[in-house]
């Protein structure tokens, strides 16, 4: 069932909310409390009378009003009850925290589907899911502790596991988290319906989707065309690609992971950025929020811009280097902090010798001592370094040009490996091979630039 967006958006941003479950209830209504939620949280329970500081009412039929969300987090027999409970009270959507449904046996595959069937047309969110957290009006459908801040715009993170949620809600790095949404099983609602409300809102900055298992591709191809239309760009981690973790995604969320060519090709057409790794998820995030879609300073995808054809020689060579920025920016971050460590450990090491000592006493000024002599024999460690990534930075990333749909060697080897395209595969890993030789080369001549000492009659030895 495709949900209409109002209707799933009333469960996202609720103004009234019940839980049911005594102590999974009080954590969410402490969340909720903590992130500052406004609107009415209605507790829920056969026996208690108060729970998180708020009265609490014995059944569903006689809460104070039809609740926009309600967090069911009892057993799966209950919760089948429950859910049907709140369907008749015209709740305007349910989150089912229990597990045991199509992710174990035959037995949990019919439970699910009478949960199925007693929500009806009311969207829900699950079951074995984590809930929501919604950090732009502090509805906090959560059981357990998370670590999401009151924003007034950000990222959504949408996945099927509630350790991924959890952990990113918990991390102080990178773009600040709007909503975090865990589907579970997705017996209701979707990936592709979150993608679809969520690409509409102008707080969304950008949307980074947790994929194993996708149900209705055309349902995706919609919402990756909403969010196009809205500037909101999309990053997929996918899992599961694997024999084994198609096994893991099966016995996780019940999900029936399909051909890895296919989930490419699909997120190719639609522009969607593919990451294989949780810190290039979140960096690649940060980056197209920042450079891209805030600052509006660079483009998000591709290699050349439309109008690429009709540039002069030098605005075409411009225009390729304007779209290379991020790519490079993304490949290249990651490694500055070793880099700069390793030439700072190579510079303490040079100027505590004599010859830098006696550069000094002679009078020599700083920069001249710093520049002209210690840093031409510090460099030296450092040229061996590059000589060894020299073939690397040429032959491809296969992760950033995915991530950017930038049209790179790594992206052309993969390709041609996994289009049993050998010939290709060969040609690309001999040229590869011979950078990393020429890089090798050049550290040689490199080391005779930097240090007189060195010959190349020296280098034969």
């Amino acid at each position: 069932m495709t949900w209409v967006p109002d209707r799933l958006r009333r469960l996202l941003d609720p103004a009234t909310i019940a839980v049911v479950g005594g102590a999974k209830e009080a954590g969410a209504i402490a969340q909720c409390d903590r992130l500052g939620y406004a609107g009415n949280v209605w507790p829920v329970h056969p026996t208690r009378r108060q729970i998180g500081g708020r009265r609490a009412v014995a059944a569903v039929d006689v809460l104070p009003g039809a609740p926009d969300a309600a967090l069911v987090a009892v057993d799966r027999h209950r919760t089948i009850d429950v859910v049907a409970a709140l369907r008749a009270v015209g709740a305007g959507g349910v989150v089912c925290f229990a597990s045991g449904f199509a992710e174990v046996r035959r037995e949990g595959a019919l439970l699910q589907e009478r949960l199925r069937v007693a929500a009806g047309d009311m969207p829900l969110l699950g079951p074995n899911c984590h809930g929501f957290v919604n950090a732009l009006s502090g509805a906090a459908l959560w059981p357990d502790a998370q670590g999401c801040l009151r924003v007034g715009r950000g990222v959504a993170v949408v996945t099927q596991s509630g350790n991924l949620a959890l952990s990113i809600t918990m991390r102080r790095r990178g773009p600040p988290v709007a909503q975090v949404i865990t589907v579970g099983n997705q017996a209701g609602v979707r990936l592709e319906d979150c993608v679809a409300v969520l690409a509409s809102d102008p707080r969304i900055t950008a949307i980074g989707l947790h994929v194993e298992q996708l149900t209705d591709p055309v349902a995706f191809g919609r919402a990756a065309i909403r969010a196009w239309d809205h500037h909101t760009p999309i990053v997929v981690l996918q899992t599961g690609v694997s024999t084994e973790g198609a096994v893991l995604a099966r016995t996780h969320t019940a999900s029936l992971t399909g051909r890895t060519a296919t989930y490419r090709s699909l997120f190719a057409r639609y522009d969607v950025a593919v990451v294989h790794s949780a810190p290039a998820f979140v960096g690649a995030l940060f980056l197209q929020i920042v450079l891209a879609v805030k600052l509006e300073w660079l483009p998000l995808f591709g290699m050349t811009s439309d109008n690429y054809e009709s540039l002069s020689l030098f605005g075409k060579a411009l225009d390729i280097l304007w779209h290379a920025a991020l790519p490079i920016a993304c490949f290249t971050y990651g490694s500055l902090a070793y880099y700069s460590r390793f030439i700072r450990a190579n510079m303490q090491e040079v100027i505590r010798q004599d010859y830098i000592r006696t550069a000094r006493a002679k009078g020599l000024k700083p920069m001249r001592v710093l520049f002209g002599h210690a840093m031409r024999n510090g460099m030296i460690p450092v040229v061996t370094v590059l000589a060894l990534d020299f073939g690397f930075l040429f032959s491809g990333a296969l992760v950033t040009e995915t991530i950017f749909a930038y049209p790179g060697m790594g992206k052309l080897i993969y390709d041609a490996i996994m289009g049993n395209d050998y010939n290709l595969a060969m040609i690309a890993l001999l040229f590869a091979t011979l950078v990393t030789l020429a890089g090798s080369l050049l550290a040689d001549i490199a080391y005779v630039c930097l240090d007189r000492r060195i010959t190349f009659r020296d280098l034969d030895r």
